[in-house]
């Protein structure tokens, strides 16, 4: 039995070797089809398939040490996912800005001004920056009001019914019942008349909506008077600024890193629809997926040799 064993398992890793080999000679020579595809004009991109397909031959040249690929994989997800999160931040903040630039008319040194502000309010507050900007480019882009006393009212009343900030402002911003309700508003439209209550406190007005907002405000602001006061040291209001220390971070690298990106990935466009036009793309697809097709195969001879073996050795 145990020769059968022997002879069973050498053959099997033979075969398993044999589709292995397929894989990293389909990826050498897929390697250097892509790398003449590409070109020197886009060198970047040839080093990233570069790099895919020499990963693809250390796994069948390190099969064995797969621990040492497995905690190799897991760092490079978490790396990539490190700088995915700048890049997220980056854009986040880019869109931003536009916004609160449209909103300023396009004055750049006013929209810098007032963003600046937003994350100065942002630090003394138990809101996290993004949260805060978010809010606060809601309400600008909404065609509202958004002074330090509207945003003090909007976190005071964020803060008493423990909601984000951009939440509330968004609530501010749709002046739906319901959702209003929620946050211990009661608003009535009956014709031209619009009746705003929160406690004892009533408001009766007919106007704009932003007429309305205004009312909210006020009547915000005579409920929960200095609702914000101390808030911020709290342990949320601590730990709020504490994360929006490394948010702010983000955003600043994450700028930087989208700047530096925009080019390369317009250049990459460009290559794309170049090579499309080219038929060269078409080329470059079929023998992808060719080395997919062979690079799946032979994971599935190694779990059927997996599952063979442990069949043979069983019990």
């Amino acid at each position: 039995m145990g020769n059968e064993v022997t002879v069973k398992v050498g053959a099997d890793i033979q075969s398993y070797q044999r589709a292995m080999g397929q894989v990293v000679a389909d990826a050498r020579r897929t390697s250097t089809a892509v790398t003449s595809a590409f070109g020197g004009a886009a060198s970047g991109i040839r080093n990233v398939f570069q790099g895919v397909f020499r990963s693809i031959q250390l796994i069948g040249a390190h099969l064995l040490g797969i621990r040492t690929a497995l905690a190799g994989l897991v760092g490079g997800f978490l790396a990539v996912r490190f700088v995915q999160g700048f890049i997220a931040a980056g854009a986040e903040m880019e869109k931003f800005k536009l916004q609160i630039l449209a909103a300023h008319k396009g004055i750049r040194a006013a929209a810098d001004e007032a963003l600046d502000s937003v994350i100065e309010f942002a630090r003394a507050t138990p809101f996290t920056t993004k949260e805060v900007v978010e809010g606060f480019s809601l309400l600008k882009s909404a065609g509202l009001s958004a002074t330090e006393d509207v945003l003090q009212a909007i976190g005071g009343l964020s803060f008493i019914f423990n909601r984000q900030f951009n939440d509330v402002a968004m609530a501010m911003v749709s002046q739906e019942a319901e959702v209003l309700r929620r946050l211990g508003i009661m608003i009535d439209r009956t014709g031209d008349e619009v009746v705003i209550q929160s406690g004892s406190i009533i408001k009766r007005i007919s106007g704009t909506r932003e007429q309305v907002f205004a009312a909210m405000i006020e009547l915000i602001q005579e409920r929960f008077p200095n609702a914000l006061k101390g808030a911020e040291k709290t342990w949320a209001g601590a730990m709020a600024n504490f994360f929006s220390l490394f948010e702010e971070m983000r955003y600043r690298v994450g700028e930087r890193i989208t700047k530096a990106l925009v080019p390369k990935i317009n250049e990459f466009i460009a290559l794309w629809d170049e090579l499309s036009k080219s038929g060269s793309m078409a080329k470059i697809e079929k023998t992808i997926e060719r080395l997919t097709v062979k690079a799946v195969s032979g994971f599935a001879d190694m779990l059927t040799w997996a599952v063979r073996w442990a069949d043979a050795n069983a019990g």
